[in-house]
């Protein structure tokens, strides 16, 4: 993972470019919550990561700002508003019971409490933080 580096940038006062060592070193929850999927399977998972509120903040984010934009390594993007991100504490998650993301995600997976684990962004690298709406999916469109 020596390679691997996570990046907020866009509408932010100090872009932030972290690699996952500096990830792991940041205050971390772990929360079990629920894996399910629009098509009916569930299962709890333990899982650990960084709250995206405290990503936001040591990116100083904009008042301007009201999407996050989230792009992952297989060229998905997944844009979500800001205030959904925060009302439901969602988080960045690198660890599944005790394990590396591997097969959700890994290195970096999008954790949204109360929504649906199928549209959590996988393979995260990047977020954008803009003021506009983005063409692609929509969180708030689901």
């Amino acid at each position: 993972m020596q390679s691997f580096t996570l990046t907020i940038e866009g509408e932010a006062d100090r872009p932030v470019v972290l690699r996952y060592e500096e990830l792991l070193e940041l205050p971390a929850v772990e929360r079990t919550v629920p894996m399910s999927c629009a098509g009916g399977s569930r299962e709890d998972a333990v899982v650990k990561g960084v709250t995206v509120a405290h990503l936001l903040a040591l990116a100083r984010v904009r008042d301007t700002a009201r999407l996050a934009v989230f792009s992952c390594a297989d060229g998905h993007e997944e844009s979500i508003p800001l205030i959904d991100l925060l009302q439901n504490e969602a988080f960045l998650v690198y660890s599944v019971s005790g394990e590396h993301a591997d097969k959700l995600g890994y290195p970096l997976r999008l954790c949204i409490p109360g929504k649906f684990a199928c549209h959590w962004a996988k393979g995260v690298e990047r977020v954008e933080l803009v003021g506009d709406r983005r063409e692609g999916c929509s969180e708030s469109e689901r």
